[in-house]
């Protein structure tokens, strides 16, 4: 992969976010693994933004106090069959992604963006593995995550409430696609771009 693949360990990962410590989210991982790897479908992405199950647990309730200050928060799942970046997005307010399967981070800098315009070459690739967890920042591009093999991924998301959720109104910025997410892609995302979605991204990463 362009640039390597790197560890959230490394001193790089900084300036994208940090890993999370302070709850066993391997035992987590472990205890509800089998359970969570069956949303990881054939083809494609599978993603859930909130999770009722994942909600009424001890992790819902310690992500909430200790990342987001005890502000309303969504917990759910993002799975699949990922093999390339044609697209990235941020939010206001930290994204934490849970691993319960291997998984590949490709992350950017919201400040290369360049009059709404990036080019997927700049971003580094990091290894996240099972049972890690980290909080990226709010300035941090991404999108879904990349499998490292042939099962696919699963991982845990937890966002500000209402994150992905549709508008209600017309936005005047542009990069505002839906509540509180702020996209660019590759012209071949020919679904977002009838979604609004401006082809403002170069190069796609794989």
């Amino acid at each position: 992969m362009t640039n390597g693949m790197k560890e959230i360990n490394e001193q790089t990962f900084a300036r994208y976010g940090q890993e999370l410590k302070g709850f066993d989210f391997v035992d987590f991982v472990n205890t509800h693994h089998e359970e969570l790897i069956e949303k990881i479908p054939r083809t494609g992405n599978h993603y859930e933004a909130s999770t009722a199950n994942l909600e009424s647990t001890s992790l819902y309730d310690w992500l909430k106090e200790n990342v987001y200050g005890n502000m309303e928060i969504q917990l759910g799942i993002c799975a699949g069959q990922n093999t390339e970046t044609t697209a990235v997005e941020y939010h206001m307010g930290s994204e934490v992604v849970i691993a319960l399967t291997d998984c590949l981070l490709p992350l950017g800098a919201q400040a290369d963006m360049i009059e709404a315009h990036y080019d997927v070459a700049k971003m580094e690739t990091f290894l996240l593995k099972k049972g890690q967890a980290v909080e990226l920042y709010s300035t941090t591009l991404h999108y879904s995550p990349l499998k490292k093999d042939d099962q696919g991924y699963t991982t845990l998301v937890a966002l500000l409430r209402g994150t992905n959720d549709l508008l209600t109104q017309a936005s005047q910025n542009p990069l505002l696609l839906a509540k509180n997410k702020y996209m660019i892609v590759h012209a071949s995302r020919e679904d977002k771009i009838a979604a609004g979605a401006l082809p403002n991204l170069k190069n796609q990463r794989i």
